[in-house]
């Protein structure tokens, strides 16, 4: 499971208390199985979500979501960085934002009253953010990751900034990860 790192991972009444703090709103961080994806780089998306279908659809049934496809980014795609500047402003959304992380990584933001949490996402982590609920993410300087995701509508994609500054005040991916470049997706 990736790391909380608001707190020290060896205190583990702080770690419970983070995720009870989390819950306590709806955040929900698991660790789900992956399948073998050893030198899958070829398997196309479709090909992937059907890897996935069983999960896919048990989500789909326990949260009441229609949708679900796959997000890959690589460091080496243009788009990549206007794609982590799209991110780093507090937004909220309109659904739930259901995330399973396959491949690379990723730092998830989550403001709960002034108080950020900030939930390093790895492959095999499971996170919801509860719509509503101020949150950005960080892809890192060189964007790299793969994950499912599960929605009702594309409109509730959108990211719907809410006009606060304090993302742009929140240390970055570089000072709380301690690297400035991220290893190339598998």
């Amino acid at each position: 499971m990736g790391r909380l790192l608001l707190y020290h991972a060896s205190n583990t009444q702080r770690r419970l208390d983070f995720m009870a703090a989390l819950s306590k709103v709806g955040v929900r961080l698991e660790q789900l199985s992956l399948k073998s994806q050893e030198n899958v780089s070829w398997i196309s998306s479709n090909d992937i979500l059907t890897l996935y279908r069983a999960q896919i659809d048990q989500i789909k049934l326990e949260l009441g979501l229609n949708n679900a496809d796959l997000v890959s980014v690589e460091g080496a795609q243009h788009s990549s960085i206007s794609l982590r500047d799209k991110h780093l402003s507090e937004h909220i959304h309109d659904e739930d934002e259901v995330r399973f992380f396959l491949a690379g990584e990723a730092l998830l933001f989550v403001n709960l009253d002034g108080c950020i949490h900030a939930l390093h996402c790895i492959p095999g982590d499971f996170i919801l953010v509860p719509k509503g609920i101020r949150h950005w993410m960080d892809m890192g300087p060189k964007p790299c990751y793969q994950y499912i995701r599960w929605f009702n509508t594309r409109s509730a994609l959108v990211n719907l900034l809410t006009g606060s500054y304090i993302a742009e005040s929140t240390p970055r991916w570089e000072a709380l990860l301690g690297k400035s470049l991220q290893e190339p997706c598998d």
